[in-house]
């Protein structure tokens, strides 16, 4: 069900439909909602399908699964409503084995229908089959595997290891702007974490805690990817902003000749900060400036005579 485009009838008045066309519109919507759950979610178990051994040492052993549901790696859902119970008769071969849950479509007998101009019936509808299957961790791509269990000896024992569980895909677009806001974000934490090494004790301004505090903010959203392309650009804004508010009004020990130019530097991305929802390609132009400043910004400024 994966690896090719999607096909979906395309009705028009007067068209003759087949058995044919009817399936391949049942096809679309199944591969769809597959699709879909296969990217979102995950494959595995979604809930329950708790699995049970009974082993009772003179009949033949027997697997339980419990009621739950779980999701192919093709993304379709499989679901067992009241347990299932698979007796292991004759047992297979010694060795580990996967519990599978499987699903197939069976026809339905007490739908037969009449065939056109014939004397032939056939069943007009299809019933989901599920059942259990012990197989070869990778030899069941067509279920969900629930369990692990050995054979050995005749004797069949539930192995404590775990099952894929389909939990929801955490990963995002991220957007190329996120590098860039982050590396400036840490390049203005550790130049500020040097200036406040430099002044005095106790002499840091209230602006240059806030301005560290403002950048572990900053740090600490982007540790979640994904942000939008706008929250990115306020919040490189804001990192420029802080940093030079907090450079700007900072008294005691002045900077030295580079921390003029950084301070002047920063000024100037703080006057050209755009628009969080502006066009692309101001907002392009001033990402190009951050990352430029970037380089700068950390190389720090100790390697240049303290000015007057």
């Amino acid at each position: 069900m994966t690896g090719s485009p999607l096909v979906c009838l395309r009705p028009f008045d007067g068209m003759c439909l087949t058995a044919g066309d009817l399936a391949v519109e049942q096809e679309y919507h199944r591969r769809s909602l597959a699709r879909h759950a296969r990217w979102s979610v995950g494959e595995g178990v979604v809930a329950g399908l708790a699995v049970d051994v009974e082993d009772p040492g003179g009949a033949a052993p027997r697997v339980r699964v419990g009621a739950g549901f779980g999701l192919r790696a093709d993304g379709v859902g499989v679901e067992v409503c009241d347990g299932l119970w698979l007796e292991l008769e004759p047992l297979p071969p010694d060795g580990e084995h996967g519990v599978w849950v499987v699903v197939s479509d069976a026809p339905d007998p007490a739908s037969e229908r009449p065939v056109l101009d014939g004397p032939l019936a056939a069943p007009a509808r299809a019933v989901e089959c599920v059942g259990l299957v012990l197989a070869p961790s990778e030899a069941v791509r067509e279920g969900v595997l629930v369990a692990f269990v050995r054979v050995r000896l005749g004797r069949v024992v539930l192995l404590p290891r775990p099952v894929p569980r389909a939990v929801g895909r955490r990963t995002v677009a991220v957007s190329p702007r996120e590098a860039v806001i982050g590396a400036l974000a840490t390049a203005l934490t550790a130049l500020l974490e040097d200036r406040a090494r430099d002044l005095p004790s106790g002499s840091a301004s209230v602006a240059l805690l806030r301005a560290l505090a403002a950048l572990a903010a900053v740090e600490v959203r982007l540790l979640e990817p994904g942000a939008s392309d706008a929250v990115l650009l306020a919040l490189g804004a804001h990192a420029v902003a802080s940093a030079h508010a907090a450079l700007g009004s900072d008294s005691g020990r002045p900077l030295p000749a580079r921390g003029r130019h950084v301070l002047a530097e920063l000024g100037a991305l703080r006057a050209a900060a755009p628009d969080p929802w502006c066009a692309s390609p101001v907002a392009e132009a001033w990402l190009e400036r951050v990352g430029g400043l970037v380089p700068v910004l950390r190389r720090g400024w100790h390697d240049e005579a303290v000015g007057s």
